[in-house]
């Protein structure tokens, strides 16, 4: 889970049809990998030969800023509930941060051979496009304000070179399931729409 915000300006073309310039970002904090056994891939223990020395979690941070275009498509202009369409089409800069605290108190407690350096498989950073297609619904109370719901699924094109360790088998592209709700203000009106 994490938290995602837009800002945008929305261009209408008729009073079907409109396009958007969209700002987004996307955070979410304190990643976890549970398998179906149970077993969360963030936590660890420290051992000193057979001696147990301490446990915790690493931490794993997810940055996600966009830049992009979104088509909308409404399907009952001038009524009080619109629901709508879009895909939109955007260029995403992504982090993600990885604090390996497992390595930090290995370090902490003298257990580590100098020479040793800590494991860090996750994304430095990358460059790529994506495409964002959701559906939603629009309510308006006036003609100056509507209070929108959205669902929609990102899907951004990761680099697997953009990763610490290369394991092409284990790498895939970000995706991710957005529920948004916000609101549209018109500040220019045109009497030809």
């Amino acid at each position: 889970a994490g938290i995602a915000s837009d800002l945008g300006i929305q261009y209408n073309i008729n009073r079907r049809f409109s396009i958007m310039a969209e700002l987004g970002i996307m955070y979410s904090n304190n990643w976890e990998l549970i398998s179906k056994d149970g077993y969360n891939w963030m936590h660890w223990e420290n051992f000193d030969g057979e001696v147990f020395v301490s446990e915790g979690f690493n931490n794993l941070n997810l940055f996600n800023l966009s830049i992009g275009i979104k088509p909308k498509l409404y399907f009952l202009p001038g009524k009080k509930l619109n629901p709508f369409i879009y895909t939109g089409i955007n260029i995403n800069y992504t982090h993600a941060k990885y604090t390996d605290n497992q390595w930090e108190d290995y370090v902490a407690h003298g257990l580590n051979d100098p020479e040793d350096t800590p494991y860090n498989p996750w994304l430095r950073k990358n460059v790529g496009f994506g495409f964002n297609p959701g559906l939603g619904i629009e309510y308006n109370p006036s003609e100056k304000i509507s209070i929108f719901l959205t669902a929609g699924y990102y899907h951004i094109f990761i680099n697997k070179k953009n990763f610490q360790s290369y394991e092409p088998a284990s790498i895939s592209d970000l995706n991710a399931f957005l529920i948004q709700a916000g609101i549209r203000y018109s500040f220019i009106k045109s009497k030809s729409l």
